[in-house]
């Protein structure tokens, strides 16, 4: 071996072999044949439709050693169609890193569901998420496609350690006898209650910010974009009469945002006395609300 290597980038593939996230092999292999590494990077995609988990006996969250946190890598997970893919990278600042700068690496994991077939089994994307559970605790849970609320409860079951939740967009089912019940939801509101960031790319009606609100009710930062021009006045009525006392961040997405719009704001929150110690300002279509 080139003893004198710095950069090092594995990616490899499998159907059963799970060996690749023993981290103390590479922690091994890396001290003692490559002194000299600057840069590593691993990407392990196991793969298959219909097959059970491989046999993980590893401890979990093995990624989180003080060798991991001294090279400032952390380890992520994405699942895409039938395949998990497990990235151990370089850390790189996400979107609630700007509200709490502070990082602790024990808790940086995100599971990603970047995409599942629309008419697939409910049980194979649950299933897929176990596995995963397997090997590491989930921090942080980013979903790139619709999902029915339903849906998000039934995976949150399965999920008591968030702390973030970033969706691309909101469903609700009218017809609730299609629901696929043999998937429990008794522990998502328990589970919810530890999320303290939300982030809602879309948001069609006000109803989807509601059904956060009321979710996630210690959730102390939410950001939103309105694809519609959704008034925010029923919302912030909505924050001081249910007495959300842990959400002190709201950030607001709408295309037609004005300084015009944030003295309105102003007023209405002065008129009814809403909120008493606020700042309010809008940066491009981004409006800031922070209070006490």
């Amino acid at each position: 071996m080139n003893s004198k290597l710095k950069i090092l980038h594995i990616i490899a593939y499998s159907h059963q072999d799970i060996t690749y996230l023993y981290a103390y092999r590479w922690e091994k292999l890396i001290s003692q044949n490559f002194p000299l590494l600057e840069k590593f990077s691993l990407c392990f995609r196991e793969s298959g439709y219909g097959r059970n988990c491989p046999i993980y006996d590893g401890e979990r969250n093995q990624f989180n050693s003080p060798f991991w946190i001294q090279r400032n890598l952390i380890f992520d997970i994405e699942i895409y169609e039938y395949n998990i893919q497990y990235y151990v990278r370089s850390y790189k600042k996400r979107w609630y890193n700007y509200i709490n700068s502070s990082h602790e690496h024990s808790k940086s994991t995100q599971l990603t569901i970047k995409y599942v077939y629309s008419g697939e089994p409910a049980n194979i994307l649950f299933n897929r998420i176990k596995c995963v559970l397997n090997v590491t605790q989930i921090s942080h849970l980013n979903i790139e496609q619709h999902i029915l609320n339903e849906s998000l409860m039934q995976i949150l079951h399965l999920l008591p350690d968030l702390i973030s939740i970033n969706l691309y967009s909101l469903e609700f089912y009218r017809d609730t006898s299609a629901l696929n019940q043999e998937y429990p939801t008794t522990s998502a509101f328990e589970h919810a209650k530890n999320i303290k960031y939300v982030y809602l790319d879309t948001a069609s009606t006000i109803k989807d910010i509601y059904f956060l609100m009321s979710f996630c009710p210690q959730m102390e930062y939410l950001s939103v974009e309105c694809i519609k021009n959704i008034n925010i006045e029923p919302i912030l009525k909505e924050i001081n009469q249910k007495h959300y006392e842990y959400l002190h961040l709201l950030c607001i997405f709408i295309r037609t945002a004005d300084d015009q719009m944030i003295k309105q704001l102003n007023q209405m929150i002065y008129d009814e006395k809403l909120l008493l110690d606020y700042t309010i300002h809008r940066r491009s279509y981004n409006i800031y609300l922070k209070w006490k």
